[in-house]
Order: C-alpha cells, then structure tokens, then sequence
C-alpha cells in the first residue's frame, strides 16, 4: 500500500511569478524611452528612462517605484519561463497620412517539456516585459532626433497566447505594441519628435511563464477607462483601484497589460504608469495607473487600461503569499 500511494503521489514546486509594477516620476511628467520591468530568473530587474529631461542633460528627475510578485508554495505544478525579443520596424505612412501599420511584434518562444514536466494543462503568463527607443534605426531617420530621448506615449500592450504542446518542446506565443503618438501643437511640442514617428523602430521583449497544472483554469478581463481632472500645474490625479475575486483556491496571474493615452488623439508625457496585484499578502484587488500630472501638462488625460488575468488552482495545499519592494531609484537600472 505504502508503494502504491508513493507511485500516485503528485509533485509540489514552489516559485516566484510577477504580479505587477509602478513607477513614478518624482517631479515632472516624460518621454517613454525605456521601460523595463522583469521577474528574472535572480530578482526581480527594473530600469526606466524618461529621456534627457530624466538624465541629467536637461534636468535631473528621479523615480519612485514598486515591483510585485507572487511567492508560489507547495503548487501542484511545474514551471519554466522564456524571454521572446522582438523588433517593431517602423509604422510608415499611406497615401492618405495615416499609419501604413501597427506598431506590433509577434514571436514564439520554446521550453523543454521536461524543465516543467507533464501535465494536463499548460497556461502562460506574463513574467516581464521590456521597451526601449535607443536602438539602431534606419539609413532614412531624420538626423534632427535622438530616437533615443524617447517619445510621448500613445499605446503600450503586451500580451501572451496558449501554450502548444510538442513531442519534446513546448512552444508560446507573445506580442509586444508601442505606438508613440505626436504631441501636436501644444505647450510641449517637439516637430521633430512627432516627424519621426513613422520611421521609428523600436526594441523590446516579452517574458513568459508555463505554468504545468492539473486542471483547466479560467480567467477574467480587467478594464477601467476615464479622463483625469485637469487644473495644472500639477493636477491632482490618482491610480484606479479594482476588487479582484479570485474564488477559493485560486490564484491570479497576468495575461496581458493594455495602456492607452488618449484614444484615437495625441500622445503625451507620462508622470506614472503601472499595474499591480495589492492586498495584504494575498491578493484582494488590482492598482492600475496612468497619468501626466506635472509642472507642465499638455491637458487632460483620457487614460484606457485593460488587462486578462489567469486565474489556477494549483492544489489544496498551494499558497500565494504577495510580496512588493518598493523605493527611489536614480534613472537606470537597478534590482529592488
């Protein structure tokens, strides 16, 4: 009997998924150029630059941020995680002026079956992402921008697909958008930011979570859209915070993250961005953030976030314990 219950008995794993992010830049609102944030496979990797207005060269800011993650013990359930680069090549321009293409990127990425084992079910998740504008651009981009200073956002999404399984490999889906947006005749207009949009090529990565489980999950969309109040300098503006209800048993995990600065308009500069598990320990809600509160502000903010979060049971005996690191950083990278 004792053999028999040995031989039936399922394997527990414990490890660490990303629950979300936030940061915020301390005094002004600025240009995306980079924008990274990862559960990697030693810590948890952040590094966020805003452009020279963020650097030193024009003026110095520096940035207060939090990265989330989840603290999986005794799941029923194995895991691996891969990183997908992409290059968004630029959107160029039709007959009519209006974008010729999407600013996506969509690549596959392959894990071993054995480095998460075999099971019913595979589900991915997202593990970090990154952007960044300071890559090498082509022979026809203006020579009057820095790609490199960044741009004023218009759409950021990311977004993992089902997991197929192989013979010997498992294979997963990801994309990446950035669509910076011009900033148009306004207190902070830059022609020749807004000029070079079209040819512009950007670099990034999606990292993504297989999780191998026994039984079929579901998940649940997440969407809040409005526009601040607008009174600046300085207007005041706050994160959106969301009830989230697991069920008994299950735990939360992002699919995917949508942020869009006024929709169908022009971009703008961005004093925060996120979007977070919250709770004590475990998690009760979401925190989403978007907005351009500032010294100078080039009006109000219609905001769109949307997200899909997974959501698993992992076994009886599985917990989820939420951990956040939070602090300032200078601009670059750092490790919470």
């Amino acid at each position: 009997m004792l053999y028999l219950l040995l031989a039936c008995s399922v394997p527990t794993s414990d490890f660490e998924v990303f629950a979300g992010f936030d940061v915020e830049w301390d005094a002004l609102s600025h240009r995306v150029s980079r924008l990274e944030v990862a559960n990697g496979e030693d810590g948890p990797e952040m590094a966020v630059v805003g452009g020279d207005w963020s650097t030193g060269e024009q003026f110095s800011d520096f940035l207060k941020y939090r990265f989330s993650s989840l603290d999986i013990r005794d799941a029923r359930a194995g895991f691996a995680q891969v990183r997908i680069p992409f290059r968004i090549e630029p959107r160029g321009l039709d007959d009519e002026g209006e974008y010729a293409q999407p600013g996506t990127a969509e690549g596959l990425g392959e894990v071993e079956i054995f480095a998460v084992g075999s099971w019913p079910e595979y589900t991915a998740v997202v593990q970090g992402f990154g952007i960044r504008t300071d890559v090498q651009q082509s022979a026809s981009f203006p020579t009057d921008y820095d790609p490199g200073h960044g741009y004023a956002l218009g759409r950021l999404s990311l977004a993992v697909s089902d997991v197929v399984r192989g013979e010997e490999a498992l294979s997963v889906g990801a994309s990446l958008t950035f669509e910076p947006a011009p900033t148009g005749e306004g207190l902070l207009d830059r022609p020749a930011m807004d000029a070079s949009i079209p040819l512009a090529a950007f670099e990034g990565w999606v990292d993504v979570g297989i999780i191998g489980h026994e039984r079929a999950g579901t998940s649940i969309p997440l969407d809040t859209k409005g526009t601040h109040p607008y009174s600046p300098p300085y207007s005041p503006q706050e994160a959106v915070e969301m009830p989230l209800n697991l069920g008994s048993g299950r735990i939360g995990f992002w699919q995917s993250l949508h942020f869009e600065v006024n929709p169908g308009g022009h971009g703008d500069y961005i004093r925060a961005i996120g979007a977070e598990m919250v709770g004590h320990e475990e998690v009760e809600g979401v925190r989403l953030n978007l907005t351009n509160s500032s010294a100078f502000e080039l009006g109000a903010l219609t905001y769109s976030i949307q997200g899909q979060v997974a959501l698993l049971g992992l076994g009886r005996r599985s917990q989820a314990y939420l951990r956040v690191r939070e602090g300032e950083a200078d601009v670059g990278s750092w490790q919470p």
